[in-house]
């Protein structure tokens, strides 16, 4: 999970960069599912917030696919900043609980 969301991160978003994104958008969601069914109910909020933060972020790139602009850049930069700060917290939560998680 977290190298799924250092991944993301550190695309440089762009009017081109939309498919990029979308790869690394469904990187993110499948590690997101498999621990989602693994610890649900353990870190069911942390796991809603990413979810929700990652729909943003899937109609923000989804946007800057089809109409690159600098505001569909600027949507997917503010999408990814919400992400980053949920993904933050859940993989604050899991490094708590399981000191391994990031290796």
């Amino acid at each position: 999970m977290r190298t799924s969301l250092k991944e993301l991160e550190q695309v440089k978003v762009s009017k081109g960069s939309g498919a990029v994104l979308a790869a690394d958008l469904r990187n993110v969601e499948t590690s997101l599912k498999t621990l989602g069914s693994e610890a649900s109910k353990q870190w069911s909020t942390q796991i809603s917030g990413v979810q929700a933060a990652l729909s943003q972020l899937h109609s923000a790139v989804t946007a800057l696919s089809s109409q690159p602009s600098v505001s569909a850049v600027a949507a997917v930069a503010s999408a990814m900043a919400a992400v980053k700060t949920a993904g933050t917290a859940l993989t604050t939560r899991l490094q708590a609980k399981c000191p391994n998680s990031g290796k």
